[in-house]
């Protein structure tokens, strides 16, 4: 695995559009209903059947006869973010279970992180690193006393390493107490898993040197 430094580029990132509503007929307990979502809640509904082994119009008609304000459209749209919620702590607990054999297999200090450089996993050395360094017992991300940044953009780190997930790049870092700091440069890959989101893997290649 090589690792090279990452250019920096500030350019925002793309404004996403607005889902666009489909309206869809299904027979729920023998009366044909008519029922408007977002293509997005249609698709995580499709896959909420598909989990729990029934069929759509089956899963709705559980959805709405579970206690409501009335509003089917709101219950359901109430129903699925409360799914999404509860696969985001399946797939969170996944990810940490994975990531932690991961990490302490690895000697030198490091860290998994998510695109947004929140901080979900560390081994022991980055702890005794921030310990011997920071003089902190906290982890980064836990609280405000020790914060991790890569200082590159996550969009251009992510264009980066998707371009090529068999390499690593060289992503400049500080890390943060409220007494001092420190910064060197860590050596940035991708971990890809199937169903979630893609974290950072980043390894402390070299440590600046402190004034």
């Amino acid at each position: 695995m090589s690792a090279e430094h990452a250019p920096l580029d500030n350019k925002a990132a793309p404004v996403q559009p607005i889902p666009q509503r489909r309206t869809r007929i299904l027979s729920i307990q023998g009366k044909r209903r008519i029922f408007a979502l977002e293509h997005p809640l249609w698709t995580a509904l499709e896959r909420m059947a598909a989990r729990k082994g029934t069929r759509l119009n089956l899963l709705i008609a559980s959805l709405l006869s579970a206690p409501g304000d009335g509003n089917q459209t709101s219950n359901l749209r109430a129903a699925t973010a409360t799914w999404l919620l509860d696969e985001c702590d399946r797939v969170q607990e996944q990810l940490l279970a994975s990531t932690r054999g991961i990490l302490s297999a690895i000697p030198a200090p490091a860290v998994t992180m998510t695109v947004g450089q929140q901080v979900i996993a560390q081994n022991s050395s980055f702890a005794l690193l921030a310990t011997q360094k920071l003089a902190v017992k906290e982890e980064p991300g836990a609280g405000a006393d020790l914060t991790l940044r890569l200082n590159v953009p996550p969009a251009r780190l992510m264009a980066l390493l998707t371009a090529d997930p068999h390499r690593a790049v060289g992503a400049p870092f500080t890390l943060t107490s409220a007494r001092s700091k420190i910064s060197g440069i860590m050596n940035t890959a991708i971990i890809m898993q199937s169903g979630s989101t893609p974290l950072f893997l980043c390894v402390v290649r070299s440590l600046a040197e402190q004034s």
